[in-house]
């Protein structure tokens, strides 16, 4: 993340950052969160790579951090 950081800052380019999530097998998400994160974009920018993704997550965790378990399996 450092030298992506590096070679591209601060003229992040949403293509840029989907090429780069690719390759690190990521979601272009994720790498955009890092750069708010970092203080590197602001919250405003990258928002057309974002997804939600408390419905993902839930599909396997035993928890949704609300205190709401996850749905009983049926064997």
């Amino acid at each position: 993340m450092e030298a992506f950081f590096a070679r591209k800052a601060p003229a992040f380019s949403l293509s840029d950052i989907q090429k780069f999530a690719k390759r690190l097998g990521v979601h272009p998400s994720i790498v955009v969160s890092q750069l708010h994160h970092m203080g590197a974009w602001p919250q405003t920018h990258g928002n057309k790579l974002m997804e939600r993704a408390r419905g993902v997550i839930i599909k396997s965790a035993l928890t949704d951090g609300w205190g709401h378990g996850a749905p009983a399996i049926e064997g």
